[in-house]
């Protein structure tokens, strides 16, 4: 993998098939390729030791830094996920303050089990 970013390693590989020289299906399998071998490296970056399952490390280490143990209580709070954020937001933000918006994103534990927090 080179270092350019892969969006424009990307836009380079489709000058080729714009010119002929490339077909869409090899661009796809090119693609797919180094979208699985990005996807290889920030999975391996973000597992931590002891762990070979993405999910399992995640709401571990989630776990870990609000301080429950409960496996299934993490879950949980994880399928309400965005839902959560939402209701937190109702219940705490109750006019258009500035002060009240900044607390709740200081605050609140809700915005931690949204979808890309939990796996």
């Amino acid at each position: 993998m080179n270092e350019k970013l892969l969006p424009e390693t990307l836009k380079e590989l489709w000058k080729p098939v714009e010119e002929g020289q490339l077909t869409h299906e090899q661009f796809g399998q090119q693609q797919q390729s180094w979208l699985e071998e990005h996807r290889n490296i920030w999975r391996g970056a973000l597992l931590l030791d002891g762990f070979n399952e993405l999910r399992e490390s995640l709401l571990n280490e989630l776990g870990a830094y609000i301080g429950l143990q409960d496996g299934a209580e993490i879950e949980r709070r994880c399928r309400l996920g965005s839902r959560g954020v939402e209701d937190e937001w109702h219940q705490k933000v109750t006019s258009p303050s500035g002060a009240l918006v900044e607390r709740f994103y200081d605050e609140t534990e809700a915005y931690l089990y949204a979808p890309r927090s939990c796996g």
